[in-house]
């Protein structure tokens, strides 16, 4: 069985790679002090909305050496992360529950919204790309297996989402863009994380039924709404506007999650392990 401190070590070099990408984009714009057009702004928005999931994808892949997936399974989950970002998620909530125009308007309604309707339904679908895919396949063999693939969705949602974000506010400025891109690929990192976990219990542990599961989704969809509470909290503070307060309150969630994820894990390597152990067997 691959070790699960995996998921800790690379979800920390990870969150420190990140943050120095985005003082390097703060460091180039002081020197350069450049004051490019909406369409500039744009194309580096968007490549700032895919590097840090290509670069997670990559530097997991790398470390998960042992008995790696298959990439193209892996990569094939990014993509129908976000297929279903783009073709169900956005639509549905901005659309169907229409929450642009309801969403701001009490602190009451933001966070219930955040967590019941935006929280549900991308959480739910990041567990639906994981489900009716890789999850009924051999190559779905070990706890980890549910964090790895589950991962890689939750990054495919998050590109689209950055994407969309940079192009509605046209390139933003790049600071901005960077921090938001870099937080947001982050956060649904580690949501998805979560899902990967008990879709892992799930399969794994005999008896458990559905209820983990349920469990599960509904806690990563907690997550996720109290992630874009403190965010909109941290970074808008009466008129003023502080990106750099986004950055820190996000790095500090996700550390979190992974923190609970990694528990998680201990737990569940520690079961695996004394049920196949040649003891359990004679017993049985």
């Amino acid at each position: 069985m691959r070790t699960h401190k995996i998921i800790w070590k690379s979800g920390g070099i990870q969150i420190i790679s990140l943050v120095i990408f985005v003082l390097i984009v703060q460091l180039i714009v002081w020197l350069t002090k450049v004051a490019p057009t909406n369409g500039v702004l744009i194309f580096w928005g968007i490549i700032f909305s895919i590097i840090p999931a290509l670069f997670w994808l990559s530097f997991f892949y790398q470390r998960d050496r042992l008995e790696p997936e298959p990439k193209h399974y892996v990569f094939g989950v990014f993509l129908l992360g976000a297929f279903l970002a783009y073709s169900i998620g956005i639509p549905v909530v901005r659309q169907v529950f229409g929450v642009r125009d309801w969403l701001y308007l009490t602190p009451w309604g933001y966070i219930l919204g955040s967590i019941l309707v935006i929280g549900i339904i991308h959480e739910f679908l990041i567990y639906v790309a994981i489900r009716y895919t890789v999850y009924p396949t051999r190559e779905f063999d070990e706890w980890i297996d549910g964090i790895i693939y589950a991962t890689a969705a939750g990054l495919g949602f998050a590109t689209i989402l950055n994407i969309y974000y940079v192009v509605e506010l046209g390139g933003a400025k790049l600071v901005i863009s960077a921090i938001y891109c870099v937080v947001n690929t982050l956060a649904y990192a580690s949501f998805a994380s979560i899902i990967g976990y008990f879709l892992a219990t799930v399969k794994f542990r005999e008896g458990a039924g559905q209820l983990p599961l349920i469990f599960g989704i509904l806690v990563a969809a907690v997550f996720n709404g109290i992630f874009l509470w403190v965010q909109r909290f941290v970074m808008v503070r009466g008129i003023k506007y502080n990106p750099w307060n986004s950055l820190i309150a996000g790095v500090i969630i996700v550390a979190i999650i992974y923190g609970i994820v990694e528990l998680l894990m201990r737990r569940s390597v520690a079961l695996e392990a004394a049920r196949t152990s040649p003891s359990a067997k004679e017993e049985e």
